[in-house]
């Protein structure tokens, strides 16, 4: 019995020595073996809860396992994932869900490289022990951040900046123009990515930029953004933009609103009408302009006008648009002061009488205004003349001068008359003022002057008979003519 007792002490203690070096033995020519499974659909549980996965419904332990997503949180399909360390490596790829796992695994320091098409490839090094849940979020090979697609720019100096694999090579250019392409290598990042910026020089015609990028290992990505240009806003209120305008008055006022492309009002807006020369139009703090236009019947006829914005930019907008003159003139006018120069005029002496009358034009065009004076006949003629209202604007009032002109020692008269003011360009319209004019006062004082005349007068004969007996005088005194020889004879014979 103690026999049998210590027999069987012996058998335990063989079979438990055994057993270790057994252990022992797959130990060490296994220690750096692993397995790599690709798990699928059917062993998931459910796609968010990937800790209990089954592989031939064995729960697996000391694995490796997760999502390889991308920035948006979907899953990445086919994912390249590979795991080594300095005995060798493994490769998985994810399922439709984005699942990769490694299982099997002992030990620790293992590196990850996890690639995808069109995706920085990402690298994690020092991973265990396991188990262990490990997600992956892949950026884009090649993103753009600024401009997007659809952009309204506004400047003619664009900075295009994004996100490309570390160590990319990249070209960017617009409308495909190489000739216009800035070349840049995007060499500092994170987590395999860097960040790049590129400033390219477009027009305001340019509709898309191309970015290209390309790695070390051949892979290359384009990307095109279709993009605007913004410009300076005009908008035409009067007349149509689109349809031709029939104006039958002047002036014509062009008038609209205008802002440059930032929404200020920081541009030069212009104007050319036919072939003339540009013409600048003045823009208001609250971005309305109105431009005038004067014509008369002679300028009736089809136009084309151009207005062009150009904003602290650089930036144009310009564009087009037609009118037709069609044009009469209508002549309307009112005297303001008419009453004023209807009253009676009364002069103490004789001098000039001058009305300033007050015109305005109510018509449709700038006009000149003339006056005709017409008096009663009198004692001598009073000359009147007028000095004509030139160029009065519509809306606007005008000054016409009339002067009438009366003789020297006119005297207790009284003269009634008219003035006939008329319109330049229509005689028929035409307005009467009535006046009257009295000159008194004037006859005592030209009695009070006669004794002076008459002075005058005998002063004037006193120095004319002066000058006769001077003359008389003067005479007198020269010698007498001695007679001829013939003269002589005659008078001895007759003696």
């Amino acid at each position: 019995m103690a026999f049998m007792f210590q027999n069987t002490k012996l058998i335990t203690a063989f079979i438990l020595v055994f057993s270790i070096l057994i252990c022992g033995y797959f130990t060490y020519n296994y220690r750096y073996s692993f397995t790599c499974n690709t798990i699928s659909d059917n062993y998931i549980e459910k796609s968010n809860e990937y800790k209990n996965v089954y592989v031939n419904s064995k729960q697996v332990y000391d694995s490796l396992h997760g999502y390889v997503l991308n920035k948006t949180g979907a899953p990445i399909a086919d994912a390249k994932l590979t795991l080594y360390n300095e005995s060798g490596s493994l490769e998985t790829t994810t399922n439709q869900i984005g699942v990769y796992i490694f299982t099997n695994l002992f030990g620790n320091n293992y590196t990850i490289v996890v690639s995808a098409e069109g995706m920085i490839t990402q690298t994690h090094s020092g991973l265990g022990p396991y188990p262990k849940d490990f997600n992956f979020t892949l950026l884009p090979f090649l993103e753009i951040t600024y401009p997007n697609v659809g952009s309204v720019v506004n400047s003619l100096s664009l900075n295009v900046t994004g996100i490309v694999e570390s160590g990319a090579n990249l070209i960017v250019y617009p409308d495909g123009n190489l000739e216009k392409k800035v070349e840049i290598t995007a060499t500092l990042g994170f987590a395999g990515a860097a960040p790049f910026s590129a400033w390219i020089n477009i027009t305001q015609s340019t509709s898309r930029i191309t970015v290209t990028a390309s790695n070390s290992t051949g892979f290359i990505q384009t990307k095109e953004l279709p993009i605007s240009v913004a410009k300076p806003k005009v908008i035409l209120q009067y007349p149509s933009r689109t349809q031709t305008t029939t104006v039958t008055a002047s002036p014509l006022v062009i008038r609209g609103y205008a802002s440059d492309s930032d929404g200020g009002t920081n541009l030069q807006l212009s104007i050319k009408i036919g072939s003339g020369s540009w013409q600048n139009i003045n823009i208001a703090n609250d971005g309305s302009f109105a431009y005038s236009v004067t014509f008369d019947a002679t300028d009736n006829g089809k136009y084309l006008a151009t207005l062009r914005a150009v904003d602290y930019k650089g930036l144009i907008e310009e564009f087009s648009f037609n009118y037709t003159l069609s044009w009469k003139q209508i002549v309307n006018f009112q005297v303001l002061n008419a009453e004023s120069h209807a009253k009676t005029r009364y002069l103490s002496t004789p001098s000039e009488c001058t009305y300033s009358i007050s015109i305005r034009n109510d018509g449709n065009a700038i006009d000149n205004f003339t006056a005709q004076v017409q008096l009663e006949p009198g004692k001598k003629e009073w000359l009147g003349n007028s000095v004509p209202a030139k160029n009065v604007k519509v809306g606007e009032v005008g000054t016409l001068v009339v002067t009438i002109k009366i003789p020297k020692l006119t005297y207790d008269e009284i003269r009634n008359g008219t003035i006939n003011i008329t319109s330049e360009h229509d005689s028929e319209k035409s307005q009467i003022l009535k006046i009257c004019i009295v000159v008194s006062g004037t006859k005592e004082k030209m009695q009070d002057n006669t004794p002076i005349f008459v002075i005058g007068l005998i002063v004037a004969f006193l120095i004319l008979a002066i000058i006769i007996i001077f003359f008389l005088k003067y005479k007198l005194k020269q010698p007498t003519q001695q007679p001829t020889q013939t003269h002589q004879n005659f008078g001895k014979r007759f003696q």
